[in-house]
């Protein structure tokens, strides 16, 4: 698995390393367009880091129009986060690149090797589903 991501990687690396923002950054725009707009603790406690800092890693995005602040329509007295349509833009255009060369790889397999992969992830799946959520187990010992 290791040397498929990493051949997978550098096959289509120009757009990561044409990137100006730096790792944390990216991982909060990562984590806002995959779970949605969220509080900047929320945002916060998904990174590791502390509010404070979460919250200097927003002004950071806003200043790069990567991400807004908002009021909640559910509870004003809440501000959340929300990503910009040029953040789902970047991600989609990484996440782009990624998806064609893996359907040019995938167009290489004959019927049986696709149909063993595919039985083989669906396992994996089935694993991974299995699984405890690690958030749900957070928010229990939270609340315990």
């Amino acid at each position: 698995m290791r040397s498929l991501m990493g051949t997978h990687a550098r096959s289509d690396s120009s757009a990561w390393l044409d990137l100006d923002i730096t790792m944390g950054q990216l991982k909060a725009l990562m984590t806002l367009i995959v779970n949605g707009p969220q509080s900047v603790g929320a945002l916060g406690r998904a990174l590791g880091i502390a509010e404070p800092s979460a919250s200097i890693l927003v002004d950071k995005l806003e200043e790069q129009g990567f991400a807004t602040r908002a009021t909640d329509r559910e509870d004003r007295r809440r501000t959340l986060v929300r990503p910009t349509v040029a953040a789902q833009d970047l991600f989609d255009l990484l996440q782009r690149g990624r998806n064609e060369q893996l359907a040019e790889w995938l167009g290489e397999l004959n019927a049986d090797d696709l149909r063993a992969l595919a039985q083989g992830l669906g396992a994996l799946l089935g694993v991974a589903r299995a699984q405890p959520d690690d958030d749900a187990q957070q928010r229990a010992t939270v609340q315990s």
